[in-house]
């Protein structure tokens, strides 16, 4: 006899979340929920800050999509939508340059539906809005399981996901060719504990050592220069932090690295810091890319070797 199936049972989120602050957020930029959420809309999330400030308001979350390096706002409500959310919505891209911004509540109101449909209609192709609606399951006694549905999104989202890994423009399809030249190489070799997305037609492809916010990044020109990049974001005082701590332990290692220059920014009025390894290169002489690719591998790698002794402090500091 087979096995009775059991019946879906929807949960009050607040049997779970009793506060969105103290409970859902926290919640939410755990690595495994954070990814979910990423998978739902097409995005590699990477959890920058919580309660990041704009003004006199505070955004539940800002992420960065790894993609495109470009930051994401999430907004929460354990609740229906209301009016006072989406106004945040709207204010918190604003504050904090973000191109895509998430609402997740418990149910959408049909005018708030509508709000979002409008501002994906009104913006170009660069700006994103996604209503999200967060279910509790469970089956029986089992373990309660998240579901996020979308409910509303931008009418040309998979056209945008398709133009980003296709790339319109020589330039683009350039870089595409490049990156995805450069992953072949790397994945050859030996990359320790560093991971990449897949090749885009953007001019920077990040490797992750698994801390938020930290990260090596890749960078080319059309012409005159390419680079690598110790990057670090997220929370202000936190990454400076890093900062600091990367050129008191490791300057006089990564200055003496094979290199055009090295580029110190601490960057106090931004919200992102770098060291920034350049040399001189034309990704348009795709005869020289060898010799670009084995540097560009050559000089993460060094870096890495530098860095990683002081991973633990780095992750250390909050």
């Amino acid at each position: 006899m087979k096995t009775p199936l059991g019946r879906l049972e929807k949960v009050e989120l607040r049997d779970y979340w009793k506060d969105e602050a103290r409970d859902f957020t926290p919640w939410l930029t755990e690595d495994e929920n954070i990814n979910l959420l990423g998978e739902t809309v097409g995005m590699e999330l990477e959890v920058q800050e919580k309660e990041a400030k704009v003004g006199t308001f505070s955004a539940d979350i800002l992420c960065k999509d790894i993609n495109t390096d470009r930051y994401v706002v999430i907004e929460n409500q354990l609740e229906k939508t209301d009016h006072d959310h989406l106004g945040k919505v709207v204010t918190y891209c604003s504050g904090l340059d973000a191109y895509t911004a998430i609402w997740i509540a418990r149910s959408f109101d049909e005018e708030h539906r509508a709000a979002i449909d409008w501002l994906n209609s009104i913006t170009d192709d660069n700006y994103n809005f996604f209503g999200i609606e967060v279910g509790l399951y469970k089956i029986g006694n089992s373990a309660l399981a998240p579901q996020f549905d979308i409910i509303a999104k931008p009418n040309n989202w998979s056209k945008s996901i398709k133009k980003q890994m296709s790339g319109d423009t020589e330039t683009e399809k350039l870089r595409m060719e490049y990156w995805s030249t450069f992953h072949n190489y790397v994945d050859k070799r030996d990359l320790d504990v560093l991971k990449h997305a897949g090749a885009t037609t953007d001019h920077w492809c990040d490797f992750r050592v698994g801390t938020a916010g930290f990260h090596y990044c890749c960078i080319l020109t059309v012409k005159n220069w390419i680079g690598v990049q110790v990057y670090m974001g997220g929370e202000t005082a936190q990454n400076k932090a890093r900062y600091d701590l990367i050129e008191s332990k490791c300057k006089s290692q990564i200055d003496s690295l094979n290199c055009k220059k090295v580029e110190w920014k601490r960057l106090d009025d931004k919200k992102a810091s770098y060291v920034n390894v350049v040399f001189e290169a034309d990704i348009r002489n795709k005869s020289d890319w060898p010799r670009q690719l084995e540097w560009m591998y050559n000089t993460m790698m060094e870096l890495h070797k530098i860095v990683k002794p002081h991973y633990g402090e780095i992750r250390g500091i909050k």
